[in-house]
């Protein structure tokens, strides 16, 4: 029996902690819809719809993370959904939760590149 690295053990730890996350978010999507509606920016349209849309794919994506053969195609999914609801993202920070509308991408860039390592390196 060949027993895994420690970093395989955290590695997993980690999936699994952004996978439950990613779960639970999505279901923020429905549980608080009206507020997640707000933050969409009027451009767009259809709020409800894009927030029913990104919440579903959050929830499947976080589950897909946690199977191993789904891994690679929820890890690229779940980097395309941070990229598409950057824009509701930022709109949040500046109009709902009060932050200036300085560019504050860095945290997003951050998990992105924590999501490409944990889901597009070979396990």
């Amino acid at each position: 029996v060949v027993m895994p690295r420690r970093s395989e053990h955290v590695r997993t730890a980690l999936r699994s902690l952004l996978g439950v996350g990613f779960v639970v978010a999505g279901a923020f999507h429905f549980l608080y819809m009206p507020v997640y509606a707000r933050v969409v920016p009027p451009p767009f349209g259809h709020a409800q719809t894009l927030v029913i849309v990104s919440g579903v794919c959050e929830i499947a994506g976080g589950v897909g993370i946690l199977i191993p053969r789904l891994r690679k195609a929820a890890g690229i999914g779940l980097i395309l959904l941070l990229m598409a609801v950057f824009p509701a993202n930022m709109l949040c920070r500046v109009t709902v939760i009060g932050f200036p509308a300085t560019p504050r991408w860095l945290p997003y860039s951050a998990t992105s590149a924590m999501s490409a390592e944990l889901y597009l390196t070979p396990s």
